[in-house]
């Protein structure tokens, strides 16, 4: 995570999840992966992350074994002073699990990390991996409050108001999330 600097010109920020202190409109692409935002209103402070599959991966180095960025992004905001009952929480459409599939076979590595808390979120059949599922779940054991948390509840790949990697959209096409400061 970065935190923005008064003057963003002076860097790229290269990063998954980015930590929002100040008034700023940041913008992120995605095209079938989650964009999260969690805000602190008490705080007026803001993480946005994406949470693609990679990012969703359970490290398999930690003690946790189900730690994602959607957990170290609770931990950036609950270790600079928030409440988790202050949190409210937003997934932009993604991938639904019917069309995020995996070779059973051949993707077994990528599923593998999924299988030991969240075989819930595999369709055995399809190789389907619900990664939206993954990241409530996640939120909520770390004590976000369900009425905090909300999905569009669009899928990339079904909406053609969408960009879709899966979709067969060219590069070119992007989703952008447009991230408002804080209004209080």
């Amino acid at each position: 995570f970065r935190k923005i600097v008064t003057n963003p010109k002076q860097y790229t920020v290269a990063a998954d999840g980015i930590l929002i202190t100040d008034r700023r409109t940041i913008g992120i692409w995605s095209r079938d992966c989650p964009i999260v935002i969690i805000t602190d209103s008490a705080r007026h402070e803001t993480v946005v992350f994406h949470a693609g599959r990679p990012a969703m991966t359970p490290y398999q180095h930690l003690t946790d074994r189900n730690y994602t960025i959607a957990k170290s992004a609770l931990h950036v905001l609950t270790s600079r002073g928030s409440n988790v009952d202050d949190l409210s929480t937003y997934i932009t459409g993604a991938i639904c699990k019917k069309c995020f599939t995996h070779d059973i076979k051949k993707d077994v590595a990528l599923l593998t990390p999924f299988a030991d808390r969240n075989s819930w979120a595999i369709d055995p059949e399809t190789g389907g991996l619900d990664l939206v599922g993954i990241i409530m779940s996640q939120l909520l054991q770390g004590g976000v409050p369900e009425g905090a948390l909300a999905y569009d509840g669009r899928c990339t790949k079904e909406d053609p108001g969408l960009a879709s990697k899966r979709n067969g959209d060219d590069a070119t096409k992007n989703n952008l999330v447009v991230v408002l400061p804080y209004q209080p």
